[in-house]
């Protein structure tokens, strides 16, 4: 063994030096890796370096000439021959196929995709044993979760007690990552797809079921009552002591959030990108409308905010009372010189009102205060979310004879997953209809009566506030 050698514990040189393949004596780790060049190129120009990941002698040779080939074959259809890394093709990929800023493939780069294949300098690393490990990696990625200590809105972690992979969560997953590992493919920068199958055992033990709670008729009128309660109790504070600016927008901006969805069954995602003139108040245009006057209010949600992509124009369940909600939100904005122009969101952040805030984190915290949390319907807890809201309104709407392909337009989905979501509630609803209505709610001048509440409800619960309120202190 030459001077040069020592440092060596094995080496084989082939194709006239052009592929040299070593184990390192230091560290001793027994592993094969590969330099290759390329006959006529300067070494400088293109020197390949590569973890061979076997200490199997046989095998690592066979691999460094697959490697050989693979790179004559660029050089011949004068394809890339340089490594990419992880943060190349994430460049390349925003530059050729640009993905939202706020969409999924986005979420799920910085959430997971990033942190562990951030440190791959060849993506031809990536093979079907790394992507395995993903897997396993990305199934226990909360396991020694704990619950953040301070502010609820700073930490960075899911707001669920206990995490735990959801099969359609890895299932979107796996889209974002097949979505840019097929994209290197396509740009040559690698030769063949590795298998982007799910193990079956990370599947298997993945929670097949929708883990959001559900709310019922009472767990709604306890959080309706609830935020009405604490609003009113800051509002006292603030005129006693002031300063509240911070804590009665936030508190109004999330009460206003849960009255929208539960009576529009609007997506909280579609929600938070509403600007002040996508609510309006629109009159009846039959003549019985007219004479009863009757106002309606609607949201016009245009595609570039909605999921689907399509626009639509939702119309809420309560009639113009919706529209109240807004104009008493609205009135906290403008107390506290929030910007309120046409164009602003009506959700924008207190000390930021250009960027939309987040609300998630806060309504846990306020269903955790009030104790509805938790939904124990199914006989397991499951932690309720803004998107329960969602669900709720959709479920009312149905037990209150909407027809379900207007609930579907409403709403913005198909019949099909309303009719795959909701089946326990179609039957009932079925019964309903052909009874005639029987038993229809009704508004005091004879409508039908789709929203949530009636006012009845709402003025007998305000009743109740008022009388807590009456008794309470103000600290």
């Amino acid at each position: 063994m030459s001077r040069s050698m020592k440092s060596y514990a094995d080496y084989e040189s082939m194709f006239d030096g052009d592929v040299f393949c070593f184990v390192r004596k230091n560290p001793p780790n027994g592993k094969w890796q590969v330099r290759i060049t390329l006959p006529g190129v300067p070494h400088n120009e293109v020197c390949i370096r590569r973890a061979l990941h076997t200490t199997n002698r046989a095998v690592a040779l066979n691999k460094a000439k697959a490697l050989y080939f693979e790179a004559l074959t660029r050089q011949k259809h004068k394809q890339p021959i340089k490594e990419s890394g992880w943060d190349d093709l994430v460049e390349m990929y925003r530059k050729e196929r640009r993905p939202k800023k706020d969409g999924k493939f986005e979420y799920d780069l910085r959430t997971y995709l990033q942190e562990f294949f951030g440190k791959v300098k060849d993506i031809t690393d990536i093979d079907t044993p790394m992507l395995t490990e993903f897997w396993v990696w990305r199934f226990n990625r909360w396991q020694d979760w704990t619950k953040p200590s301070g502010s609820f809105a700073t930490h960075d972690r899911p707001a669920h007690a206990k995490p735990q992979p959801r099969l359609t969560t890895l299932m979107g997953l796996r889209a974002s990552l097949m979505s840019i590992i097929k994209f290197a493919h396509e740009q040559g920068l690698i030769t063949k797809l590795p298998n982007l199958k799910i193990p079956d055992e990370i599947k298997d033990a993945a929670n097949p079921d929708n883990t959001r709670g559900k709310f019922d008729d009472k767990a709604y009128k306890t959080l309706w009552m609830s935020l009405y309660h604490r609003s009113e109790m800051l509002k006292r504070r603030q005129v006693k002591r002031g300063n509240l600016k911070q804590q009665r927008i936030g508190l109004e901006r999330l009460r206003f959030a849960v009255l929208l969805v539960s009576n529009c069954a609007v997506r909280p995602s579609e929600l938070l990108k509403l600007r002040h003139v996508h609510i309006q108040r629109e009159p009846g245009t039959d003549k019985w409308e007219r004479d009863a006057d009757v106002h309606y209010t609607t949201i016009n949600i245009p595609a570039s905010i909605a999921k689907t992509k399509t626009a639509r124009k939702v119309v809420s369940h309560n009639y113009d009372r919706t529209y109240g909600y807004y104009v008493r939100f609205r009135a906290v904005l403008e107390e506290y010189g929030h910007p309120v122009g046409p164009t602003d969101l009506i959700f924008g952040a207190t000390r930021n009102p250009e960027k939309a805030t987040l609300l998630a984190a806060y309504f846990r915290k306020v269903l955790e205060d009030f104790g509805l949390l938790e939904d124990w319907s199914t006989g397991k807890a499951r932690n309720r979310s803004l998107y329960s809201l969602r669900s709720y309104a959709i479920t009312k709407a149905l037990e209150r004879n909407v027809p379900i392909h207007i609930v579907a337009l409403n709403s913005g989905t198909s019949v099909r997953m309303i009719e795959k979501t909701y089946s326990e509630i179609i039957p009932w609803t079925m019964r309903e209809v052909i009874n005639k209505g029987r038993g229809m709610r009704r508004t005091q001048q004879g409508l039908p009566d789709y929203s949530i509440m009636s006012v009845e409800e709402e003025n007998e619960l305000l009743m109740e506030v008022e009388s807590k309120l009456k008794t309470s202190s103000i600290k």
